[in-house]
């Protein structure tokens, strides 16, 4: 009962967060569960899950739409809006500041759950150490998303609202920092089964820190770094993001039941980048005769991971951290080791969580620009719905907003106008 208890006053923790000047009736409620074993262990598990229905909805669904995974099926303006993209998104559109204030709700209680985890309050090191690691994952993770949607953020949260912004560069540079710390803090003591079988069964942190650490020693260009980390993640271990009937799968809740989005023919792709073999194909999307509705562009049904209401959704992919090995290898030179690390996925058909194209190897020119195209193509497919696509659509230089066959109709997002009133920093909102 306690437990319940503790979760539910996370969520009013939560509310609080971003209204600081209003009196908290729940204060007591909220100091005694930052400053107990089973309070921290509770406020974890909300995080946990808020990340992983609310701000999980919004970093899948509004890159999607913006790199050409997806189009909006409604008649929503800030969905047409978001479709359109360019100067169409706002800054009070829900979808661009839902990133913003989603994930900073995150990142606030991750910083609350690290501060608060002593040694005095949570005497036994391993779960001590499983609080820890797990919060430095999700403030990690989402800054990683932060920086891949807007060109600067803060990096932490102050109560009076000023926090300073920096460049996105120096943003995944914390997101490594904190995984690094996290990594460091698992190496010496491992996690205890009391931590899993409170906070997440689903989970596995060393494998989960690992491939976060690829992804973004590669956004970074750290490739030797990225390749170090992608080796030391298990392939056949995956974590997942778990859902029920009262905390459906968020992505299933915008693209399938309400069907306000829907995915874009052959991935968004031009038909030359897609092998019509690729069992991907069928694991992700069904046949639809349907358009968009604000470019009347052609789209299908949705399938894959987001198929029902309580299907799992995969925190990483192997095939990622694969491809994050490939693409780091090809961009330091190391043209044979990528080929072999893309064929690795190319060829894949025991992928724990489904995802295998079962194509032939690679059979283009080894060379550095040849081995990146078909990297793109893969992670396309590959990594389909996971908020990857317009960082990779910048990465790999496609054509962008107002190009021939753009591959995104916007760079960077708008800062929501909510940040703008209340903190001062906030910069010049960046070109389209």
């Amino acid at each position: 009962m306690k437990f319940r208890i503790y979760l539910t006053a996370w969520f009013f923790m939560l509310v609080s967060a971003c209204e600081m000047d209003i009196p908290n009736p729940n204060a007591a409620t909220e100091d005694e569960a930052l400053n107990s074993r089973q309070g921290l262990l509770a406020l974890s598990a909300g995080m946990r899950q808020y990340y992983s229905t609310d701000a999980l909805s919004r970093v899948i669904i509004t890159p999607g739409v913006t790199s050409r995974e997806l189009g909006a099926f409604t008649t929503f303006v800030n969905y047409l809006n978001l479709e359109e993209g360019g100067d169409a998104i706002e800054n009070d559109n829900s979808l661009t500041s839902g990133i913003w204030s989603r994930l900073y709700r995150v990142i606030s209680n991750a910083e609350q759950i690290i501060n608060n985890t002593t040694e005095e309050v949570v005497p036994d090191a391993a779960t001590r150490t499983g609080i820890l690691a797990h919060a430095l994952f999700f403030k990690a993770a989402s800054l990683g998303y932060l920086a891949q949607s807007f060109e600067q953020a803060p990096i932490t949260t102050l109560a009076t609202g000023d926090a300073p912004f920096v460049n996105r560069t120096e943003v995944i540079a914390e997101a490594i920092r904190l995984l690094t710390e996290a990594r460091a803090l698992l190496s010496s003591t491992p996690p205890s089964d009391s931590f899993y079988d409170q906070v997440g069964t689903t989970l596995d942190l060393p494998n989960m820190v690992e491939a976060y650490l690829s992804r973004y020693h590669l956004i970074a260009g750290n490739y030797q770094e990225a390749i170090n980390a992608a080796n030391a993640v298990s392939l056949s271990s995956v974590s997942y993001f778990v859902y029920d009937a009262e905390n459906p799968n968020p992505i299933w809740e915008l693209a399938v039941n309400s069907n306000d989005f829907r995915p874009l023919d052959n991935f968004g792709l031009d038909m030359l980048q897609l092998d019509a073999s690729d069992e991907r194909i069928n694991f992700f999307l069904v046949s639809a005769d349907t358009t968009s509705a604000a470019l009347q562009l052609p789209v299908e049904d949705l399938a894959g991971y987001f198929s029902a209401r309580t299907t799992s959704i995969p925190v990483y992919l192997p095939g990622e951290v694969l491809l994050n090995k490939a693409e780091a290898q090809a961009r330091a030179g190391e043209i044979n080791g990528a080929i072999e690390s893309l064929n690795a996925v190319r060829t894949k058909t025991d992928d724990p969580t489904g995802v295998n194209a079962a194509l032939t190897s690679y059979t283009g020119p080894a060379t550095v620009e040849a081995v990146l195209e078909d990297i793109y193509n893969n992670r396309a497919v590959e990594l389909f719905l996971t908020g990857m696509r317009l960082e990779d659509s910048r990465r790999f230089s496609r054509p962008g907003p107002g190009s021939n066959s753009m591959s995104r109709t916007r760079n960077f997002y708008p800062y929501p106008d909510t940040e703008r009133s209340n903190n001062p920093n906030t910069p010049d909102d960046p070109a389209v």
